[in-house]
């Protein structure tokens, strides 16, 4: 992945929020504080751009927020990359699918995409044994999706946050 580069996450409602930040403190508590980003709102990053496409993403970010209201999501299992990030991973929905695409459309495919919201980064001895105690205190839950975070990385800086669209046509 490049040094500098661009996210757009889509963001769960405030009772989501909780139960996640929950589920994340009784893993702090148990030692397992990870070097995940922890001042950022949990999500599902829907796309990672290169710095030169802000103005385009926020374009496409605009149109997403008009043209989707907020949705629920079952975030229903445990997974892992490679063996240093565990994630919890939504089932992807049609709902979610069709966010995904309408932020790639003409920019790029994101074939590889898989849906996951990040709950612990740390070296692989740690992310095993983390994985075990999820495990034991993870239940799966409806979630909803409700606002669009889009944030450059390296170095960090906040550049909106959206809600989704609230009325229903």
């Amino acid at each position: 992945m490049k040094e500098t580069f661009l996210c757009v996450m889509a963001q769960y409602d405030s009772e989501t929020e909780m139960k996640l930040a929950d589920l994340q403190r009784k893993m702090a508590e148990a030692g397992y504080i990870g070097r995940q980003s922890k001042h950022l709102k949990h999500h599902i990053t829907l796309g990672i751009f290169d710095v030169s496409q802000e103005a385009r993403i926020k374009d496409r970010i605009d149109e997403i927020t008009r043209d989707f209201t907020p949705f629920e999501i079952r975030l229903g299992s445990l997974g892992l990359f490679r063996t240093d990030v565990l994630f919890i991973s939504p089932v992807a929905n049609s709902a979610l699918h069709r966010m995904h695409d309408a932020l790639h459309q003409g920019i790029d495919e994101d074939a590889n995409w898989v849906p996951h919201s990040t709950m612990f980064i740390e070296e692989t001895s740690q992310v095993l044994q983390a994985v075990e105690f999820l495990a034991r205190n993870f239940q799966p839950f409806s979630a909803k999706v409700e606002s669009i975070g889009f944030y450059q990385f390296q170095p960090t800086r906040f550049i909106l946050e959206k809600p989704l669209n609230q009325t229903h046509e």
